[in-house]
Parts: structure tokens; sequence; C-alpha cells
């Protein structure tokens, strides 16, 4: 076989085998799923799964990262030509509510693990990693999006972190109370409230930049 169809071939089964696992973590949750178990929602044997992951947690952090590409590949959909910021900023908040609806099964299940279970250093450092990798992301794209006075002064990345802020609330919220209403239907309400904040248009005052880590 030709190394470059081999190579398609290898890719498309690890997908197979991740959107399996994401299917039986929804299922039975985080820890009580086995390799056995993902296998079997792939149709695949244990011994040919093992063939393309070492393990059950490699398996893990393969749909974690496969899931922030997914997120991170958000940002390259097209808003509509000759919209303003804010209808941008609705059509990017739409888009990532949506990704979220259609992986809400295996969203939550993270969600909880990562509430529950002890983390280590390297699952931290890779958490804190696809943060500011998402952050700076965000970032880039409020500075390309916004004009001068769409933010009435705030720096672009505390204007990106808000955005942030508010994505992952109201994904947890939504998360907890296990809310049968699309995730996506409030994207309007989010933007509102990140541009006009609880009482309106702000004032005209400067708004500082919040503080930074130094590590």
């Amino acid at each position: 076989m030709n190394p470059d169809r081999r190579a398609r071939k290898q890719a498309r089964h690890r997908i197979e085998i991740l959107e399996a696992a994401a299917r039986a973590f929804a299922s039975k949750g985080l820890d009580a799923t086995t390799v056995q178990d993902i296998a079997a929602e792939a149709g695949y044997g244990a011994a040919t799964l093992y063939s393309y992951f070492t393990g059950k947690q490699e398996i893990v952090d393969g749909l974690l990262e496969h899931l922030a590409h997914e997120m991170l590949a958000t940002f390259e959909v097209p808003a509509p030509s000759g919209t303003a910021f804010r209808q941008r900023l609705e059509h990017l908040v739409r888009t990532q509510l949506s990704l979220a609806d259609r992986r809400r099964g295996e969203l939550a299940v993270f969600l909880v693990a990562s509430q529950t279970m002890a983390v280590s250093r390297t699952r931290h450092e890779r958490a804190r990693a696809g943060f500011l990798s998402f952050a700076a992301r965000m970032t880039s794209w409020v500075k390309a999006n916004a004009a001068p006075g769409d933010l009435r002064g705030c720096p672009v990345e505390t204007a990106a972190l808000f955005i942030l802020s508010a994505l992952h609330m109201s994904f947890i919220r939504w998360a907890i109370e296990q809310s049968s209403a699309p995730l996506a239907a409030s994207a309007r309400t989010i933007v509102q409230l990140l541009l006009h904040g609880l009482s309106g248009p702000p004032t005209t005052e400067p708004i500082p930049s919040l503080p930074r880590s130094t590590s």
C-alpha cells in the first residue's frame, strides 16, 4: 500500500477509535470504561486497538487533543462578509457552542472527571498549555476582527479573556443543570452581556488591563 494512503488509513482508524471512546465515556463514565469497552464500541478487537494506542490513558489524551483541535478550528469558520464586530463575535460564539452541543457527552464527562480526580503535574501542565493556546487564539481573533472603537478602550487580551470566561461558565452551568436546551441558543445573550453588560453601554472611561502572571 502507498505510504501516504496507509498513513491516511491509520489516521482515519485512530479518529474512529477516539469517536468510539467518546461514546463509551459518555455512556459509562470515564473511570468505568475499559479498553475492551472502547474496542467493542469501535468494532475492533482489543489487540487491534492496542496497535493504535498503548492504553486507555493515551486514548483519553488523544480524545482531549482531538476536541481541542476541533475547538481551535472554529476560529477558521468564516463569518458572513460585510458584518459588524458584534455579528462576527456572535457567529464565533454560536459556532463554538454548537460544537459543545455536539460534543456534550464527552465534554461533560471530562468536566466531572477534572473536578473529582487528582490532577498530576503532567495533566496540569497540559491543561495550562491548552488554555494558553486557546487564549492566544482568541486574542488573535479579537485583534483581527475588532475595529478601534468596538472594544471601547478595553485591551484586546482582557476582552479575549472575558469572552473565554463567558463561554466556559455558560457551558459549566449548562452541563451541571443537564439542560435539554441547545447551548448555542444562548449565543446572542452572551454577546449582549459581553458588549453591554447588565446596565447598558459602558462609560467612556478607559478600562485597565487585568493583572498578568509573572510565571
